[in-house]
């Protein structure tokens, strides 16, 4: 259920108090998707400090965007993330990608929430955690 507020709460975010930023340190490294929007867990997913990699999938980020949390009663932020991306298609020319992402602990674990709120990865929500 918390998964889901929050997932609301992205998507109606309000558009005052922005700040440029870049991403906290714990948002940085390793990270596996077994959310179940794949038919098998993702591995060698990467997160820089300007860039995200998955497997057949690549991004340099273009701006990152720190705004307070409406849904938290206290004082978090969630980042909006504008990235190129390009794969490993027939056609690899980059894309626009607009998302945004929040770390939450679940179960007393980390998870990065990313919603696609624009290009290629709108509609889409993805729940990652750290590697085992």
């Amino acid at each position: 259920m918390q998964i889901f507020a929050l997932i609301v709460a992205l998507l109606f975010l309000p558009a005052g108090s922005a700040r440029a930023a870049d991403l906290p340190k714990s948002f940085l490294g390793d990270w596996t998707n077994q959310d179940g929007s794949s038919e098998h867990e993702v591995t060698g997913i990467h997160v820089g400090p300007k860039t995200y990699h998955e497997p057949g999938y690549n991004c340099d980020f273009r701006s990152i965007t720190a705004k307070h949390d409406a849904a938290a009663s206290t004082h978090t932020f969630v980042y909006l993330i504008d990235m190129t991306c390009s794969g490993d298609e027939e056609n690899p020319r980059p894309r626009r990608v607009r998302e945004i992402w929040a770390l939450r602990k679940i179960n007393g674990k980390d998870v990065l929430v990313m919603a696609g709120t624009a290009g290629s990865t709108y509609p889409a929500v993805h729940i990652l955690q750290r590697p085992e």
